[in-house]
């Protein structure tokens, strides 16, 4: 049916504002070092560091849940989620020209994780839960390969994948309990596996990162360490931190140089809790204990500093007025009434320290919102703000007067 007899044009999207963290690899360099890429809902964005000017890659009929992006930086590859019971698409893209190549269709439901090889020969594929396969793609003949059960049956899901830094021929994959080395026969169209063993250590692995020399596997896990394992063994040889471990699992790994790695966590902060830190030197400059009841979940601050508000996830909008004082005055930060809280830069507390010292008051708290406030915003002169919430609302405030000036709720029909 044309555009004329529908009685209305196509509208084509021309920008995205919006991060997804939750593809994997969500955010990437590409090799120019002149542009980042991500994937958003259906659409893979290519966005200029420096003018932020972008281009949408756009034919995925879903959500992106991967993203890869070859060496050399010609390609690009994208796999999604679908519905029960149909196959879910990876695209090849062309960088250069920001087109589709081809599209492979094999796993059923998700792709869960793509890797290209050094050369860009080749592409290898994960599938989901519901699929389970692993597939090796030819980028150059455009067609699969050979494929092959990426696990035991009763052996969990697998999650990660990664490429061999030397080797056209060797991959690795990882997760629930199961580490694999796979050397690929492409003359014979197979892969064999080889599982490592992981002695006495049950992790569930997110991410697989292999060395310079291909020498050693560095695992990100769940529970919060990391396993080491030698390749040519195929046997776990460390493990680290030994104490200490990240509460919330390591999320993420990079080699910074040969000796040094980045460690990305899901560790942080959920504490009900507002602070501020010395832009210098990092150092925390105060605290605001319980500052909602339900978790901070947006905050905004003035120019200087002068103010917050914050928001939290029972609703509230609370403005802050954040005072520094100087170390001499300690009798009357003792006699202070409001409810404030005062911290020193090097959370020491030592009342010798000549630093300034800061008090955080409380004065106001606005509810209108009744479910967890999303986004906060102050204007240019510190006069008004806005907030907007998971119920629906936008509210513009008057800090001022400290009231409600627009309320703007958003009927959603289904």
């Amino acid at each position: 049916m044309s555009e004329e007899v529908k009685g209305y044009e196509k509208l084509n999207l021309r920008g995205a504002i919006g991060f997804n963290g939750t593809v994997d690899n969500c955010l990437q360099i590409h090799p120019d070092r002149q542009n980042y890429i991500y994937a958003l809902g259906s659409a893979v964005v290519i966005e200029d560091i420096i003018s932020h000017q972008q281009s949408l890659l756009q034919g995925h009929s879903n959500s992106i849940v991967c993203l890869a992006v070859s060496r050399d930086g010609c390609y690009l590859a994208s796999g999604q989620i679908t519905h029960m019971g149909y196959k879910a698409d990876i695209i090849l893209w062309d960088y250069a020209e920001k087109k589709e190549i081809t599209r492979f269709i094999s796993h059923s439901v998700k792709v869960q994780a793509l890797a290209f090889s050094p050369n860009a020969k080749y592409l290898v594929s994960i599938g989901g839960q519901d699929d389970g396969s692993v597939i090796l793609w030819s980028v150059e003949n455009l067609a699969a390969i050979c494929g092959s059960s990426a696990q035991f049956n009763n052996a969990g899901i697998t999650r990660c994948i990664t490429y061999s830094n030397n080797n056209e021929n060797m991959f690795f994959t990882g997760g629930d309990s199961i580490l694999r080395i796979w050397q690929a026969d492409i003359q014979n169209r197979k892969i064999h596996p080889t599982d490592c063993s992981l002695r006495q250590y049950k992790r569930t692995i997110t991410k697989v990162l292999a060395d310079r020399n291909d020498e050693m596997l560095y695992c990100a896990t769940t529970s919060g360490d990391i396993l080491a394992v030698r390749i040519g063994s195929a046997i776990v040889q460390l493990v680290f931190p030994d104490r200490d471990k990240y509460s919330l699992g390591v999320t993420s790994l990079r080699f910074l140089d040969d000796t040094s790695l980045i460690i990305g966590t899901g560790e942080g902060w959920d504490d009900s809790c507002i602070r501020g830190f010395f832009p210098e030197t990092g150092r925390l400059m105060y605290t605001v204990n319980e500052a909602h009841k339900k978790g901070v979940t947006a905050v905004a601050a003035m120019d200087g500093g002068s103010r917050i508000i914050s928001g939290g996830g029972e609703g509230q909008v609370r403005v802050w007025e954040v005072k520094e004082i100087p170390a001499t005055c300690k009798k009357k930060i003792a006699a202070h009434r409001h409810r404030s809280h005062r911290c020193q830069g090097d959370r020491r507390g030592n009342e010798e320290d000549d630093r300034p010292k800061f008090f955080v008051d409380l004065l106001a708290t606005l509810k209108e919102h009744t479910n967890a406030v999303s986004c906060i915003q102050i204007n240019k002169n510190g006069t008004k703000c806005v907030s907007s919430s998971a119920d629906g609302t936008c509210i513009i405030w008057n800090l001022v007067q400290v009231n409600r000036v627009i309320y703007i709720y958003i009927y959603i029909y289904t």
